[in-house]
Order: structure tokens, then sequence, then C-alpha cells
């Protein structure tokens, strides 16, 4: 018969590192999967890059982050410790995935994101802290509310609507483009793409994401299924497309 002792999360630091790990864990990758979903379902028109082997990564990727954070949380025996330590996992882990394109951000957006990321941090881990404060029996019903609550952040995690008339700006210039005569001189958006013509009739996906605010500027990629993409800088809806990897204003092949 275990003891109240054994039974209570505060004297059993094991136990409640195991279920922080868990429960965090499973909200984020909860989180990146409805994430992952949520554009193709919710924006049908458009057909978005969904790669099982990125989203199996991602999904790893983001449930050890999430692991790692939960353990942080929960390894102090001081609850202000453990709060304070697992803010500051949260918005490190956020800076860094933003960075990485992992959450659809850029470098500015970054480092805007900080500061809410952390103060988000610190209510989240409070609350898991107290979740977790009592009896192990508590630890199942937070493991599941932490799984819907991933589910429902994921969900809005959509495209915003800059991002979506981004995607649509470079899909007409593609059709417009692909149903111009092969001899024809090639539109301005394709100067640093001169090898664009010969994939435009094959199918292809998007993704995008906003890397400035001022203005406001989204990089869509467009991802051919022979292999070819097509990156794109979307400025106030002027996009400028590039084959070599991030277009920029100018550069080799921008007068032709």
């Amino acid at each position: 018969m275990p003891t109240p002792i054994q039974r209570d999360f505060s004297q059993r630091p094991g136990a409640r590192q195991f279920w922080g790990a868990l429960i965090v864990g499973t909200l984020a990758v909860f989180y990146a999967l409805a994430a992952a979903f949520i554009n193709p379902l919710y924006y049908s028109e458009i057909a978005f890059t969904l790669s099982p082997a990125a989203l199996v990564g991602n999904l790893v990727l983001v449930g050890l982050g999430g692991a790692a954070i939960g353990v942080l949380t929960m390894r102090s025996e001081s609850m202000a410790a453990g709060v304070l330590t697992g803010a500051a996992g949260i918005g490190v882990v956020t800076t860094f995935a933003m960075l990485g394109g992992l959450l659809g951000g850029g470098e500015v957006l970054a480092l805007i994101a900080l500061l809410p990321a952390l103060a988000f941090g610190l209510v989240f881990c409070a609350l898991l802290r107290l979740a977790l404060s009592g009896p192990l029996r508590r630890a199942p019903w937070v493991w599941l509310a932490a799984a819907a609550l991933g589910v429902f952040s994921g969900l809005w995690g959509r495209s915003s609507e800059a991002e979506v008339a981004a995607i649509k700006v470079v899909q007409r210039r593609i059709d417009a483009y692909a149903a111009l005569p092969t001899n024809t001189q090639r539109p301005f958006e394709f100067n640093q793409a001169p090898n664009a013509r010969a994939h435009l009739d094959r199918p292809y996906t998007f993704s995008a994401r906003t890397v400035r605010v001022d203005p406001i500027t989204v990089e869509v990629v467009a991802s051919f299924d022979d292999g070819y993409t097509l990156t794109c800088r979307v400025i106030e809806l002027i996009p400028l497309c590039s084959e070599l990897g991030t277009a920029e204003l100018g550069g080799p092949d921008s007068d032709q």
C-alpha cells in the first residue's frame, strides 16, 4: 500500500520529471500535427507542401524539445526556479524554431517573438507545476488536457491572409508564364530564375512564411515534383523569384 508521500509529486522528483516530459512533449507533438494539416484542410484550393519525411522529422524534433522543457520545468524542488528555467527554455526553443523556419517565421520575427514567448512560458510552466503539485493520479488527466490544448493551439497555426495572398500571386504568375510561347522574353519576376520555364508544366506545391513585417514580406517556395525549387520573395504582393534560394532585388541575371 503506497504511503501518502509516495503518492505525491512533491516527494517523487523522478515521476515529476517523467510526467513533465511526457505532457509537454505530447502537447508539442499534437501542436505540430495540427499545424501541419490545418493549411491543406482549411485552404483546400492551394496545394501545400506536406512531406511525410519532413513531418516525421519535425514531430521528433518538437517532441524532444517539449520533453526537455518539461524536464527543466519539473526538475527543481523550487517552483520558482523550475518556472523560470522552463520559461527560458520555451523562449530559446521558440526563437531557434522560428530562425530555422519550423514555425514559419524569420530572423526579425524571431527576435520580436522572444519576449511574448518568455511571458507565455512563465504562465504555462507555472500552470504545469501547479497541475503536477498534487497526487500522482492527476497526471493522466493533465496529459489528456495537454493533448487537447496542443491540437487547439495548432489550429491557430494556419497561414496568415498575407501568406495566402502571396501564394496566390505567385501561382498566378507561374500560370501566366507557363502560358506564354517558349520564345517570349521571360517576365521580370523570373529574371533570377532562367531555367524556370522548363519546369512550369510540372505539378508543384507551396509553402510560405512571413520574413518581414515592414514592409510585409512573404517567402513563398514552390516545390516541383521533378525536384526543381522556385523561391519567391513577395514584397507587398510584388514577387521576385529565384532558383538559387532566397530572391533579392537585383543580383545575377536581374537585367534580362
